[in-house]
This record gives C-alpha cells, structure tokens and sequence, in this order.
C-alpha cells in the first residue's frame, strides 16, 4: 500500500529550493506553438492571430521575455506567486466584465 505524507510550508518550500530553476522558454517556439494550437482549434482565427503574434514579436514581445529572464535570476520558480497570480486574476477580471456588460 502507497502512503502520501503531506509536506509541511517549510519542508515544501526546502523541496523547492533543492530543484532546478525552470527555464523561459525561446519566444519564438512559444509563439509557433500558440499558432500551431490556434490553427488545430480555430483556424478561421489563424490570419488574425498571426498578425496579432507579429505586432507582439516586433512590440512588447522582446522585452516582456528580457523582463521573465531577469525574473528566472531573481526568484527560485519564476512562473509562481504574484506574476502566475497577475495573469489569473486579469484573464478572470476581462472574461468577467465581457459577461456582465
């Protein structure tokens, strides 16, 4: 039989520390697999999304992944606490307000 044990804060936050630091992935791929996805489920959206990709690749693209490069450098997991939470709560916020107007 399997027994779990429930880590404590610190000794999950320990665990933590003891990983590898998660790499950003290449701007480039990510967005090429976005396309990839928009086209598999939406393709009548593909055109639009390819032009929205190139306007953020030639915008605030590079920059946004400098600034997730600096944040790897700083924090031990850099997709967790308030930047994961930040992208959350705008996504939930905007659905929420498209559903109430």
């Amino acid at each position: 039989m399997l027994a779990l044990r429930v880590l404590t804060p610190s000794e999950a936050c320990f665990k933590e520390v003891a990983l590898p630091s998660l790499p950003v992935p290449d701007l480039e791929t990510t967005l090429q697999k976005y396309l990839a996805q928009v086209e598999a489920i939406t393709p009548n959206h593909l055109e639009k999304t390819r032009s929205l990709v190139r306007a953020f690749l030639s915008g605030p693209g590079p920059k946004l992944q400098q600034r997730l490069f600096e944040r790897r450098q700083k924090v031990t997991n850099w997709v967790s606490n308030q930047f994961y939470t930040n992208i959350n709560s705008n996504t939930m916020a905007a659905f929420s307000n498209k559903l109430h107007t």
